[in-house]
């Protein structure tokens, strides 16, 4: 398969690292699921397992007094592509709802 034009170049063993990650997470999975088999009071997650939202759109730049338009992003209007991902950001399972965890990308 051949990457977009737009797409990252992987590193020559990328592949095979990412399969590592996925034996390591089934591996915590399973460790996770035989403590709850066992009683285990504190089950934690082994990523964000719900909670979480991945968005795609516009960040936008509108114009703003020099005094808050700090760093070369914020120098001028601009509109860049951006990747947002939310999540409630805690390992433990549990009832809150607080969102307190949010990355950013843009281009």
């Amino acid at each position: 398969m051949r990457p977009a034009p737009h797409a990252e170049t992987l590193r020559p063993n990328e592949l095979m690292e990412f399969q590592e990650h996925a034996a390591d997470i089934m591996t915590i999975q399973m460790n996770n699921a035989v403590q709850k088999l066992n009683g285990g009071s504190q089950i934690r997650r082994t990523l964000h397992a719900k909670r979480h939202a991945c968005v795609v759109g516009d960040f936008q730049v509108i114009a703003a007094p020099a005094e808050l338009a700090t760093g070369p992003v914020f120098a001028q209007p601009k509109t860049f592509p951006a990747w947002v991902r939310f999540s409630n950001g805690t390992l433990t399972m549990g009832r809150t709802r607080a969102l307190r965890s949010r990355a950013s990308r843009s281009s």
